[in-house]
């Protein structure tokens, strides 16, 4: 008899062979802890994270991290900007605190933030709450979807927000992540949620960086310099019908991850605010148009006949022959957008508004570049699933529209708003906060809210530099495609244009908003152009509101201009973010002309503990002379005389009042 082979592995019913088969598999798994904490250790990778901690004085604040975004784009090369929006990394009593959250609209796009409505938000919360500190944080990423809203959403819910304010669904399907977008994972809403939570891992960045290494490698897949729009790049020439399946997926995950979203608020008690979007109907064209693909000949046939006909006689003056026309053809093909548009601007001639509505929004709806909300997004909004509130800006915009036809009023091209469109999407939000009983009870709002909405917009931080930007960023986007099949060059912009050139530099990337706008405060400074230099202030502070040095030149510019009562405003906040000589010595001065020695003498020693310019020093020291002359004491304020004529022998200012006192 043979002898039976000795297997080398233990029998598998034993407890050896059990603890032979866990062990095989949690090698691996070791292994990827242990190399998951190597990369930690390392740091491998940019930190992903929503926030990161900004100190500021010694104060913790968050702000969002400006590197987030890679978590989305991949395959594109394109990292939109961050907000500077800074918040307490610890809530405090009264603290109003707001997250809004969105796309290139909720951006502010063409302008920047602060033309955005989360600016104009902020700005009528602190009239509202003027005792309260207002944090209104926009957290507005360009190019994105509903998948970024749910991926940051446990985060922001987390910070314990009074409110969380989402303006989103026109990039649904080509935003980043999106079913017909060139960031797409193939549309599985299951695999792109285990893809977002996997890049919280190192180990997975790694596999992730390496696999598109291998891909620029062989496949020739590297991301070089691309000259095309962003929206060009992230469409990648898709093409989404609205009978077709690409569409119904992408639709059907923006009802389900907006119902995730609005759990994840329910479960907080966090108060969602979800705004229906906005789009020109009326000025714009679809981009393209297709027919059904299951079209009979003889209906593909009648249709060409009817358009053309149409045309025709649109040609020669015969409107209504060519409404019948159209009229036609929509009735052999009902997918097709561009006879909707038609039907519906012949319409809108004469006079027939609802039923161009209709028309217009067909049109819309069946444009199968897809760059525009459809009205199904739209709708599922405004059904507000358990957790939402629905914001309906569309109708807002639709109540300022000549005949209610939403067309370029307030709208820069097919769906930004200007800023007065975004003035107005924040008069919505409140609206609806005010109905709710958000932030207080409606009647306190009604109380409270009496600022006229004229007296607001007068005070936006938006200055003409703005308006520049937005309108050169929009000419270079009506320049491509998709609003042109070959993209067109603008035309330059005149040398002697100063504020134009400024905003050149801008929109090329070449200067930052700040810098931009620093520019505009020294050249009307200059110029002695007092209303343009404060609104350059405003500007520059609304979304730098913690830029101490930078309030303090506020002050002391309305100091110089009379209003005493803003100046003191402006130092005392100062002050309170970060104590400065000029602060100090600007808040000395107030008090000195009020009459309030103590007060001042204490302000000008404060601002002498700085360091500052001889001939800054000397005056100081003069008007700390003046005070304590004032208070009675004549020995101080010949010292303090003595040592500013010392720092500026030439003060005649100086001279004088010391030889009166020697004299006395």
């Amino acid at each position: 008899m043979r002898d039976r082979p000795v297997s080398p592995h233990p029998a598998s019913g034993s407890g050896r062979y059990r603890a032979y088969v866990a062990f095989t598999l949690l090698v691996p798994l070791l292994i990827l802890a242990l190399l998951e904490i190597l990369l930690q250790a390392i740091p491998y990778g940019p930190d992903l994270g929503l926030f990161i901690e900004i100190p500021v004085n010694s104060v913790r604040y968050k702000g969002m991290n400006p590197r987030m975004s890679a978590r989305y784009f991949f395959r594109t090369e394109f990292q939109p900007g961050s907000g500077p929006d800074l918040f307490l990394a610890e809530k405090l009593p009264g603290t109003v605190r707001v997250f809004c959250l969105g796309a290139s609209t909720t951006v502010g796009y063409p302008y920047w933030y602060n033309a955005a409505f989360s600016s104009f938000l902020r700005q009528r919360l602190a009239s509202v709450f003027p005792e309260k500190t207002i944090e209104v944080v926009n957290l507005g990423i360009t190019a994105t979807n509903s998948f970024t809203l749910l991926d940051i959403m446990g985060d922001v819910v987390r910070e314990r927000p009074d409110a969380v304010v989402v303006y989103d669904g026109h990039n649904e399907f080509y935003g980043a992540l999106g079913v017909a977008s060139r960031e797409s994972l193939g549309g599985s809403r299951w695999m792109i949620k285990a893809y977002l939570s996997l890049l919280h891992f190192k180990s997975f960045l790694l596999l992730r960086d390496g696999y598109g290494a291998l891909a620029a490698l062989f496949g020739g897949t590297g991301r070089g310099i691309d000259r095309s729009t962003m929206m060009e790049r992230m469409a990648e020439g898709q093409l989404v019908p609205q009978t077709g399946p690409v569409y119904t997926r992408g639709i059907e995950t923006f009802r389900d991850n907006l119902k995730e979203i609005s759990r994840l608020c329910l479960e907080r008690h966090t108060p969602l605010l979800v705004c229906t979007q906005v789009s020109n109907l009326r000025d714009l064209p679809p981009f393209a148009s297709m027919h059904r693909p299951e079209i009979p000949d003889e209906k593909r046939a009648a249709f060409d006949r009817a358009m053309a006909w149409g045309d025709s006689v649109l040609a020669s003056g015969d409107t209504s022959a060519a409404l019948s026309a159209f009229g036609t053809a929509v009735s052999a093909d009902p997918e097709f957008a561009a006879a909707h548009f038609r039907r519906a601007s012949l319409l809108d001639a004469r006079g027939r508004y609802d039923e161009a509505e209709a028309e217009y929004r067909l049109a819309r709806d069946k444009d199968v570049v897809r760059f525009r909300a459809s009205g199904d997004i739209n709708a599922l909004i405004r059904e507000a699933p358990a957790g939402a509130i629905p914001v309906d800006i569309e109708a807002a915009f639709a109540d300022v529209s000549p005949h209610r036809l939403i067309g370029s009023v307030r709208i820069t091209e097919h769906l930004h708003p200007d800023d007065a469109g975004q003035f107005l999407i924040a008069g919505a939000v409140i609206d609806v906060m005010k109905a709710h009983g958000i932030l207080c009870p409606g009647e306190e709002w009604t109380r409270r809210d009496t600022l006229p909405a004229g007296r607001l917009w007068e005070q936006r931080p938006v200055t003409p530099l703005d308006g520049r930007i937005a309108k050169r960023k929009t000419e270079i986007l009506r320049a491509g495609w998709p609003f042109r099949t070959t993209a067109t060059a603008v035309s330059a912009v005149d040398d002697r244009d100063t504020v134009g050139q400024i905003a050149e530099l801008v929109v090329q990337s070449r200067w930052s908003w700040r810098r931009a706008h620093e520019a505009m405060l020294a050249m009307n400074a200059a110029r002695g152009n007092v209303k343009g230099t404060e609104g350059e202030y405003r500007a520059i502070l609304s979304q730098f509101p913690l830029d101490a040095p930078m309030r303090a030149r506020f002050g002391a510019f309305l100091a110089v201009g009379g209003r005493t009562a803003e100046a003191r405003k402006e130092f005392t906040a100062s002050v309170s973010t970060q104590e400065t000589g000029a602060a100090c010595r600007g808040l000395g001065d107030l008090e000195l002309q009020a009459g309030n020695m103590p007060e001042a003498l204490l302000a000008y020693q404060k601002s002498l503990g700085y360091a500052q310019r001889p001939a800054e020093e000397a005056d100081t020291r003069l008007m700390l002379a003046l005070a304590l002359l004032k208070s009675g004491d004549s020995p101080g304020a010949i010292t303090q005389l003595r040592e500013s004529l010392r720092l500026n022998p030439h003060d005649d200012r100086a001279k004088r009042l010391l030889e009166g006192l020697a004299t006395r």
